[in-house]
């Protein structure tokens, strides 16, 4: 429900079964990891959750989406499922390149395009170091059934301090993996 409630255009939502597939076919990659990391309350009922990989050839990160339900916002628990998400992506570019991590990239809607009343999202991915690249974004169709999407911005967020530029061949890879 958290899910579908975050992403109710249909073509924004990956389908449940293609989250099973890329866990699988990541176990024995070598150039990405794929992550699903949950949030749970104090009784064991999830709240909120993320979807994340790491790739290797960009050493960036990209966070597919992160969603807390509606009543359960505000309180941190996003803040703290990022920091997570950032130490395990760290984690992999040091096991994987043996160096730091450069970059986490998100798509996010633009505040045209958002159907969030309250746009609480834009205060986190920048409070969270995330900049809007200037460039016309499309979501590529997810499936053979589903359409592209525009409205989105592309964001990224330098992992290392001193980064004030994105390469444009960086982002051609992120996009590309």
């Amino acid at each position: 429900d958290i899910y579908m409630n975050a992403f109710p255009d249909e073509n924004e939502r990956e389908r449940f079964d293609n989250f099973l597939k890329y866990l699988k076919r990541g176990e024995t990659a070598r150039d990405y990891c794929y992550h699903i990391v949950l949030a749970k309350d104090e009784g064991g009922r999830v709240i909120g959750g993320c979807v994340f990989n790491y790739l290797k050839k960009s050493n960036a990160g990209v966070t597919e989406f992160l969603a807390i339900r509606n009543d359960r916002q505000s309180g941190g628990i996003g803040t703290r499922l990022y920091k997570h998400v950032q130490k395990v992506l760290s984690e992999d570019a040091h096991r994987i390149l043996g160096k730091p991590l450069d970059y986490i990239c998100c798509e996010i809607d633009s505040p045209e395009y958002s159907r969030a009343e309250i746009k609480k999202y834009l205060y986190f991915w920048n409070k969270n170091n995330f900049w809007r690249l200037n460039f016309d974004y499309v979501q590529p169709a997810l499936s053979a059934d589903q359409e592209p999407v525009d409205g989105l911005w592309f964001t990224i967020s330098p992992q290392r301090s001193g980064a004030a530029t994105v390469s444009s061949r960086l982002v051609a890879d992120v996009l590309y993996d």
